[in-house]
């Protein structure tokens, strides 16, 4: 399977394809299911130590050998330090992977991927 990561500013766009063979793929994100409180932006996933959305965190993908774990992981990511949840999946072994899109002070989006991100990334193929 092709499976394409969305652009977490824009959900028109594709950032990502990745390729999967037996696997699952899961993306927690903070543009879906948010709220608007005081004209602010607020995703659903929240910081359980601080009780708020993990600063810059947009959305985080891993890929894995079982849908529910991967589910379970993307959201636990997502409310992580970024270089926390890499090291997370790193730990997991070669089947594991992660992508996660991280909002810059300067409001652009950065990508940190895991060590074993690069055996599933796709082509993408744009008209």
């Amino acid at each position: 399977w092709r499976v394409g990561v969305r652009d977490p500013l824009d959900s028109n766009k594709i950032l990502e394809v990745v390729e999967l063979h037996n696997q699952a793929v899961a993306t927690a994100t903070g543009y879906e299911r948010a709220y608007e409180i005081g004209g602010k932006h607020w995703p659903q996933i929240l910081d359980p130590k601080t009780g708020y959305p993990p600063p810059g965190m947009v959305s985080a993908t891993v890929i894995g050998s079982a849908a529910e774990s991967c589910e379970a992981l993307s959201q636990a990511l997502f409310a992580m330090a970024p270089a926390d949840g890499k090291a997370l999946i790193d730990s997991l072994g070669p089947e594991w992977a992660s992508l996660s899109f991280i909002k810059n002070k300067g409001g652009k989006l950065e990508a940190l991927a895991s060590r074993n991100y690069e055996k599933f990334r796709g082509h993408l193929y744009q008209k």
